[in-house]
């Protein structure tokens, strides 16, 4: 079973070079606000496990909501046709509603723990989650549920869910 999680592993990192983006050839304009967004991040995460990863997007997801905006656009404008295929829909509106835009980092870990793998998401928005990302609140917590689950449980999961946001 650890030869295959180590081969997943592997074949996964080996992917991620592959699947790069680039959207614009933009150097940060802020080193230090770079580090500061991942320090916040990290101390999310845990470390040493079998799976750690960190994404800056500051920026990125309203650039790529431009991007296929643009692209649809242009779409249209080539077919005349493919226009009555393809809805009318703002991604950069949609990325503003549901509140995607405020994140300007994530991060994501596994570790392997006495009872299986714990693993963590942390989307980081400086600014405070919002839009729809506002109904799972805005503070990172200690997971209470691990007390509350009963022996030989294989997967739990933690939300908080504020409903007066939704």
């Amino acid at each position: 079973m650890k030869l295959i999680k180590s081969f997943l592993s592997l074949a996964l990192i080996a992917l991620i070079p592959c699947l790069s983006i680039s959207l614009f050839p933009v150097v940060s304009a802020n080193p230090a606000s770079d580090k500061q967004r991942f320090e916040k991040v990290a101390e999310q995460l845990d470390l040493g496990g079998v799976l750690y990863g960190y994404v800056s997007v500051d920026g990125d997801l309203s650039g790529l909501a431009k991007l296929a905006n643009s692209f649809m656009s242009d779409l249209k404008e080539i077919d005349k046709g493919i226009s009555a295929h393809i809805p009318d829909v703002d991604i950069e509106a949609l990325m503003k509603i549901s509140g995607l835009d405020s994140i300007s980092a994530l991060g994501l870990s596994s570790i392997q723990t006495d009872q299986g793998f714990r693993n963590k998401v942390y989307l980081h928005a400086p600014n405070g989650a919002r839009g729809l990302l506002s109904i799972f609140g805005n503070e990172a917590k200690e997971l209470e549920v691990l007390q509350l689950a009963p022996s030989g449980t294989d997967f739990v999961v933690q939300q908080k869910v504020k409903l007066q946001n939704f």
